[in-house]
């Protein structure tokens, strides 16, 4: 099972650290015709843990996005394998205390920040993004200045994606933000999701996508987690990985 970490965090509460919020969390994720799979979800100050089983192995990947590094954590081998992240995940350039470029996702993109814009009635960043391998393509992405995640974003003028703020519900005894996402396919075929972003906790705690998948956070315990949590325990021994990192969207190692 490969994990999605679908988090978008506040960018501007300060506590002295990488991530705006601290928690932990029951990951779950559910697909039509699949048995529901689940992880334990820690976000600290400075990194992301997740414990997960993978083909009957228990695993534990630590994610630090300061350092661009994620480590995979054997238990019961009492190995690690360290893994260089060209570029960061969306969702944890989101979650960075100050703000950073959008292309510090993308590995191959360079921007300019070209000013300020109301979408949808909220204050968005424009920034102008080229990338290495087709400069002659055209994008501008509109980043929420508060939430710190994507609300408008085109190709050479034609709208590819945008995010819509729908209205507060309460759902699990919390007041949450609803948001629709709205993106074309490649063959050009409108796909819509929905997402409820809790601003207390900063973060995102489902996600309704197309294709009916389901992801989503259970059991949020807010609070400070241990420091210890997002260290190699002492005594594990370093093996060389098999393959090189291929992150998906969150950075979880493929």
């Amino acid at each position: 099972m490969v994990w999605g970490l679908f988090l978008v965090l506040h960018s501007a509460v300060s506590h002295g650290g990488w991530f705006a919020a601290e928690f932990s969390a029951e990951m779950v994720q559910a697909a039509p015709q699949q048995p529901e799979a689940t992880a334990r979800l820690y976000v600290g100050a400075t990194g992301v843990r997740t414990e997960f089983e993978k083909n009957g192995r228990e695993l534990v990947q630590i994610i630090v996005p300061e350092e661009r590094i994620s480590w995979l954590i054997s238990p019961k081998e009492k190995t690690y394998e360290i893994h260089h992240l060209p570029s960061l995940p969306p969702e944890l350039a989101a979650m960075a205390v100050t703000p950073v470029s959008p292309c510090s996702t993308v590995a191959t993109a360079s921007c300019r920040r070209v000013g300020t814009e109301r979408v949808g009635g909220r204050e968005a960043e424009k920034w102008h993004v080229t990338h290495q391998r087709d400069a002659t393509r055209t994008m501008q992405v509109w980043v929420d200045k508060d939430h710190r995640f994507v609300l408008r974003q085109t190709v050479d003028g034609e709208l590819t994606f945008e995010r819509r703020f729908i209205g507060i519900e309460q759902r699990d005894g919390r007041q949450l933000e609803k948001w629709e996402s709205s993106s074309r396919t490649a063959a050009g075929r409108l796909a819509r999701g929905h997402e409820w972003y809790d601003p207390e906790l900063h973060v995102a705690t489902r996600q309704e996508l197309p294709g009916a998948y389901v992801r989503e956070l259970r059991d949020i315990r807010a609070g400070k987690q241990p420091e210890e949590l997002f260290q190699i325990p002492s005594g594990y021994r370093k093996v060389e990985a098999l393959r090189p990192a291929i992150p998906n969207r969150s950075g979880l190692l493929q």
